[in-house]
């Protein structure tokens, strides 16, 4: 199963379980996140992303999901908002629309959401590492055959 439908099933599951205390603490993620975004700290951004993700889906409620989605974090490392130009700027806003869906109590706007910001920052990575890729075999030096 894909990263993106697991944990945006996990979202939805946590809407209705949300309390007024658990999305002010998402909502107060989501302030620092802008705050690390504008100044550029990539490795606090990637602490306060993990937290915003693990509040959400723990609240589920669903533990065997979590745990899946964990087991699929672990395989796919923070790199985009380190590596993909404009990353932060982008998952700020995304995270800003997750959150107004969960202010509405819209679970499927919620799963929706989540599922299109993680489709998103996939996408991005993998573009980005393309072309450093294709950057990398550009500037090798090229063999050429002796004849003997």
């Amino acid at each position: 199963m894909r990263c993106e439908r697991c944990s945006s099933r996990a979202g939805a599951l946590a809407v209705p379980r949300l309390d007024d205390e658990e999305i002010q603490h998402l909502h107060a993620l989501a302030d620092e996140m802008a705050i690390a975004a504008r100044a550029g700290d990539h490795a606090r951004y990637v602490e306060l992303n993990k937290s915003f993700h693990w509040t959400l889906y723990e609240a589920s409620g669903w533990r065997r999901l979590v745990r899946i989605v964990k087991t699929l974090w672990a395989g796919r490392p923070p790199l985009t908002p380190m590596i993909v130009s404009g990353q932060l700027k982008r998952s700020v806003s995304e995270h800003r629309a997750i959150l107004a869906a969960i202010d509405a109590r819209d679970a499927h706007a919620v799963q929706d959401r989540l599922r299109r910001h993680i489709e998103a920052a996939g996408r991005s990575l993998r573009l980005q590492l393309a072309q450093r890729s294709s950057a990398l075999r550009d500037t090798r030096p090229k063999r050429t055959i002796q004849p003997t």
